[in-house]
């Protein structure tokens, strides 16, 4: 293999991890996306969960996480 084989090589492989952490990213945006409109169509943590499972193909306790992540809780002051 030429320098220049393994100079394009590993620009291939940068590009094709880079092309993965930008899907990831953009699952992640989504996630948060539907979390955000659940919570303000003021649907439960529960409902919430069940759509996370069916509009991103994902298990309950993905989405279960996912809801520790991002589910903004009320402050209440008093």
């Amino acid at each position: 293999m030429t320098l220049q084989e393994m100079i394009d090589h590993e620009k291939d492989d940068s590009y094709n991890a880079g092309v993965q952490q930008g899907i990831q990213q953009g699952i992640q945006q989504g996630i948060q996306g539907i979390i955000r409109t659940c919570q303000n169509l003021n649907q439960t943590k529960e409902t919430t969960i069940e759509s996370l499972m069916r509009e991103c193909d994902i298990t309950q306790e993905e989405a279960e996480g996912y809801i520790r992540l991002y589910w903004q809780e009320e402050n209440v002051t008093g």
